[in-house]
C-alpha cells in the first residue's frame, strides 16, 4: 500500500473492512507510479485463508487509466456543446425575427417565441409540423425554401410577409 501510495475514496480502512466482513471487495482505486503520474484501477479484492488463523488477500488489478482520461475528455466535450447549446438559444430568443428552422426532411424542429407571436401558435402546435404550413404558398417535395420570401396568414387572420 504505502509503495504505490494507493488512495480510496472512503479510505482503505473502508476496502479492508469490506474484505474482512463479506471476503471480497471490488471498486477503483488510485495508485501512484515511481515517477509521480496516478493510475487509476478497477481493483478487485478476495480473502484467502491459507492456515488456522491466517489469511492471505489475493488482489487483481485492471489499469483504467485511459478510459477513465476519456471519460473525463468526453465530459468536457459534452458540457462545452451544453454551453454552445445554451448561447445559441439565448441568441435564438433574444431575435428580433420569427426564425424558424427545420429538419432536412422539411419538418420544424426549433422556432423561437417572435415566431410565436407572428404565427398566433405555441411553440408545441408548431415543432414536427412542415416548414411549409408557414408560407401562403406549398413548396414541391424536396425543394427547398431556403432564403425566400413568401407571404403567410397568421393564426390572426392577417397576412405577414415573412423571409424563410
Amino acid at each position: 500500500m504505502e509503495l504505490l501510495q494507493t488512495q480510496h475514496a472512503g479510505g482503505l480502512a473502508s476496502v479492508l473492512d469490506e474484505v474482512a466482513r463479506s471476503g471480497h471487495w471490488e471498486g477503483e482505486l488510485l495508485h501512484r507510479r515511481r515517477d509521480g503520474t496516478e493510475v487509476s484501477v478497477l481493483s478487485r479484492w478476495v480473502s484467502r485463508r491459507i492456515d488456522a488463523g491466517r489469511n492471505e488477500i489475493l488482489e487483481i488489478n485492471t489499469d483504467v487509466t485511459d478510459r477513465k482520461n476519456i471519460e473525463r475528455a468526453l465530459q468536457e466535450k459534452n458540457d462545452s456543446l451544453e454551453r454552445a447549446n445554451a448561447k445559441f438559444r439565448q441568441l435564438l430568443e433574444s431575435a428580433p425575427d420569427g426564425i424558424v428552422i427545420a429538419s432536412r426532411d422539411g419538418r420544424i424542429v426549433l422556432i423561437n417565441s417572435q415566431t410565436e407571436r407572428l404565427f398566433g401558435y405555441a411553440r408545441e402546435e408548431m415543432i414536427g409540423q412542415p416548414v411549409e404550413c408557414c408560407c401562403r404558398r406549398r413548396c414541391a417535395r424536396g425543394t427547398s425554401i431556403t432564403g425566400r420570401a413568401t407571404s403567410t396568414r397568421p393564426k390572426c387572420g392577417l397576412w405577414a410577409r415573412v423571409s424563410t
